[in-house]
């Protein structure tokens, strides 16, 4: 399956079930119900981003929630242009 260069070969088929099990993983992350957070943790990075064939400036947002027993959930994450001027409100 695999060569020296990279992938050599791989089906349709199996393209299109791994697309649906992260589909159906996703949703389902996406719907969980959440406990509550004391404690919310939001992070930010820069990077560029080639979309298109231009580079542009973009930032990776993730907000994660701290439990009372110290768990840690992922709660949100996101890729935004840079330029937007509030992040984490606009859709």
């Amino acid at each position: 399956m695999f060569d020296q260069s990279g992938i050599e070969s791989i089906s349709s088929t199996l393209v299109s079930d791994s697309n649906k099990k992260l589909g159906q993983g996703f949703e389902h992350w996406k719907n969980r119900v959440l406990e509550e957070f004391p404690y919310l943790i939001l992070n930010a990075i820069c990077e560029k981003l080639r979309l298109t064939g231009i580079v542009r400036d973009v930032a990776g947002l993730t907000a994660f929630g701290v439990g009372q027993k110290g768990n840690r959930r992922i709660l949100v994450v996101k890729v935004k242009l840079k330029d937007a001027q509030h992040l984490w409100w606009s859709s």
